[in-house]
């Protein structure tokens, strides 16, 4: 796991990654999510909604994922968008990232270094 919550932190985190898998194989999936959050595993949630064919629920997770310190999701938010056809949004998502509120970010330009900032002079080179 690549989250900063996980085995080290966690004690029950192996017996409820152990359930949330049977809970899958049974049909309970909004079971097995719930036992992988109790865990703070969002990367699982997220490839469990991927199997699942629950892409934007699968999205949301790969952003929480992120957001808990997995420098890996991103990656796997970006692949999922590949997979579903989304080439443009995924290049934007990998581009410019997302949004504080989870969206993603729009393409932003980075000023001229050599322009005058507030009116002031460049110093001689």
């Amino acid at each position: 796991m690549h989250q900063l919550w996980g085995e080290d932190d966690d004690p029950g985190f192996f017996t409820r990654s152990a359930v949330a898998a049977l809970l899958t194989r049974s049909g309970r999936l909004d079971d097995a999510v719930t036992q992988l959050l109790r865990s703070h595993d969002f990367s699982g949630v997220a490839r469990l909604y991927e199997q699942a064919g629950r892409n934007e629920e699968a999205a949301t997770a790969w952003r929480r994922s992120a957001d808990s310190g997995n420098k890996y999701a991103l990656d796997d938010a970006v692949r999922l968008l590949e997979r579903e056809g989304r080439t443009d949004r995924a290049r934007q998502l990998r581009r410019y990232g997302w949004n504080q509120d989870g969206t993603l970010a729009e393409p932003w330009a980075c000023p001229d270094a050599s322009a005058p900032v507030d009116g002031d002079e460049l110093l001689p080179a």
